[in-house]
């Protein structure tokens, strides 16, 4: 089993939070290319485990490719429902009017559409280490 830290998460750089589901995606797809180069692993026996946002970014990788296998524990339903009501609760206990919550949650969910609905693009190698 092969496994990493998504951006900034233990001692990983970069920031998740930057990044589009086409982006994780890309980077799930460039982790397989990076396992098949072992000597000792077919990449027709690489499949993926992956929990919460899984749920948007394997179902992408597997209209790319074929896996062994795809495990999505957890999965998140929709990011946008998911981010406007922890914003919605968050905004109203910091006391913020009814009218400016709605504002603020109009604003966050376009751009939220705008950066998270990028299509998924070709995987490239990286410097990705599969331990």
């Amino acid at each position: 089993m092969f496994t990493w830290d998504k951006a900034r998460v233990g001692a990983s750089t970069g920031n998740w939070l930057e990044q589009t589901m086409a982006d994780r995606a890309t980077e799930a797809l460039t982790a397989r290319l990076a396992i098949a180069e072992l000597d000792t692993i077919d990449i027709d026996q690489i499949g993926f485990l992956g929990f919460s946002q899984a749920g948007w970014v394997l179902p992408r990788v597997a209209n790319e490719i074929t896996p062994a296998f795809t495990v999505i524990v957890g999965g998140a339903v929709s990011w946008s429902d998911q981010g406007t009501y922890y914003n919605r609760v968050r905004l109203t206990a910091e006391g913020v009017p009814a009218a400016e919550i709605t504002h603020r949650l109009k604003e966050r969910i376009e751009k939220s559409d705008a950066l998270f609905s990028e299509p998924i693009t070709e995987a490239t190698q990286t410097d990705m280490d599969p331990d």
